[in-house]
């Protein structure tokens, strides 16, 4: 397993770092700096191109609220129906909202440093 370090070049002026996991079976470790909103997109961004099954597929979103709708819900309780157990991020992106986590908040050096002998060797990754 690597550990992705997402943004390492933002952390000269971003005051918040994070260690946040992501996926079901296998997590991904991801290590991004930014206010934590601002982090996962900085995820979700990277994972369409190298982690796509991190992200949840729109036209799930979409099938579950059509469904919804068909099932007499209004459009409004279709949505909260469809976006339950759902993020919703920008620009369509989706990622359920139980398969990510903080792994740790505002790590150390030392606690950066000690992640690789549990995770795997950190890859540095511009997004």
């Amino acid at each position: 397993m690597t550990i992705h370090y997402l943004n390492p070049h933002e952390r000269e002026w971003q005051r918040k770092r994070w260690a946040l996991w992501f996926g079901a079976c296998a997590p991904t470790i991801v290590i991004v700096h930014g206010h934590l909103d601002d982090a996962i997109e900085t995820v979700a961004e990277w994972a369409e191109e190298h982690a796509p099954g991190l992200l949840y597929p729109a036209d799930m979103v979409n099938a579950d609220y059509n469904e919804a709708v068909t099932d007499g819900l209004s459009e409004e309780k279709a949505w909260e129906h469809a976006t339950a157990d759902v993020m919703c991020l920008d620009q369509g992106r989706y990622m359920l909202g139980y398969e990510w986590g903080v792994l740790i908040e505002d790590p150390t050096r030392d606690e950066l440093m000690a992640l690789p002998a549990s995770y795997g060797p950190i890859e540095a990754v511009e997004v």
